[in-house]
C-alpha cells in the first residue's frame, strides 16, 4: 500500500519516510536507502528524512557517509536536535576524528545537553 501511496505521490517526504521504515522493518535496508537517497534530493533541508538516511549508512557501516549526513544538518540549522551531535560524536569517534568528537561535545553541552549525558559521552573517547 506505501508503494502505491508512494508511486501516485512522490514527492510526498511522509510517505517516503514511512515507506523507507517499512523497508527497514522487512530488512529491505538497500530499497531504504534508495528511497531515502531520493527523498533527500527532493527535500534536501528535510532534517527527518537526513537522520534517517545517516542511520541507514551507519547500520550499513558506511560511516563516512553517515558523518557527511549528519554533518549537513549542522549546516542547515542553527539548533539541530540534540540527537544530531551524538550521532556525530559516534560517527567522529569510529573515523578517527577524536577532536572533532570533543567538540561535539562540547557543542552538545552549550544546545543543552546534560552534564551526566556529557559525562557519559566523555567515557566513550579514549583516554589522553
Amino acid at each position: 500500500a506505501l508503494q502505491k501511496a508512494f508511486a501516485l505521490s512522490p514527492e510526498d517526504k511522509n510517505i517516503g519516510l514511512a515507506l523507507s521504515q517499512a523497508f527497514i522493518a522487512a530488512g529491505f535496508r538497500s530499497a531504504a536507502q534508495e528511497t531515502l537517497e531520493l527523498m533527500t534530493r527532493r527535500h534536501p533541508r528535510d532534517l527527518g528524512l537526513l537522520m534517517q538516511l545517516g542511520r541507514v549508512y551507519e547500520s550499513d557501516a558506511r560511516t563516512g557517509e553517515a558523518y557527511k549526513t549528519y554533518r549537513r544538518i549542522l549546516d542547515l540549522v542553527l539548533s539541530p536536535p540534540l540527537d544530531v551531535y551524538l550521532l556525530l560524536t559516534r560517527t567522529a569517534m569510529r573515523l578517527g576524528r577524536y577532536v572533532e568528537a570533543k567538540l561535539f561535545i562540547d557543542d552538545f553541552l552549550a544546545q543543552g545537553g546534560t552534564d551526566s549525558q556529557i559525562d557519559d559521552w566523555r567515557k566513550m573517547l579514549p583516554p589522553r
